[in-house]
């Protein structure tokens, strides 16, 4: 019948062990592939929201020293030293009429001053949303181009997958 098997001899390997493995291999590399594109594009997600975060910061920043500044008349201190206690001594004068003249000029200046921020604003908003738009077409561009690429490359990667497999269940039906 069958002689028994002798320690020294080895068992010879099933030919579909190794076309697996490579299989195994080639599927763990295409995951990490995938992962790093996800990680990618975190990582540029998270750097513009960080962006967004920083533009929003500076302007509300400077949006609460403008109404401090508009509304009240006083800034924020710029540095944290300890206040001073030292008092200036001024000398009072009667106001005349070039004092009411200089009034009435000021406060026409400061009007004008806040229709200008006013108007800046606007036109900031209308140039930040028309931005904001051609970033949004730009980005679904090339969402677009990258969705593409990755469906042929899905596509081929099955279609050699496939190849794979009717050429084993092919040489495995010779035999």
């Amino acid at each position: 019948m069958t002689e028994p098997k002798q320690p020294g001899e080895s068992v010879p390997n099933p030919r579909w062990i190794q076309g697996g493995f490579v299989l195994i291999l080639t599927a763990q590399l295409a995951l990490l592939w995938l992962q790093g594109m996800q990680l990618n594009r975190q990582h540029h997600d998270l750097a513009g929201l960080r962006e967004d975060l920083q533009f929003l910061t500076e302007s509300l920043d400077q949006h609460s020293c403008e109404t401090l500044e508009t509304e009240e008349g006083y800034a924020p201190a710029r540095s944290r030293q300890a206040h001073r206690s030292v008092y200036l001594r001024v000398h009072r004068q009667e106001e005349d009429k070039d004092a009411a003249a200089a009034a009435k000029e000021l406060q026409a200046s400061k009007e004008s001053g806040q229709k200008a921020v006013k108007d800046a604003r606007t036109v900031q908003s209308q140039l930040s949303l028309s931005e904001n738009a051609k970033k949004a077409e730009e980005k679904a561009k090339v969402k677009e181009a990258v969705s593409t690429w990755e469906m042929w490359a899905l596509a081929a990667g099955a279609t050699v997958l496939m190849a794979f497999l009717v050429r084993g269940w092919l040489k495995s039906k010779q035999e």
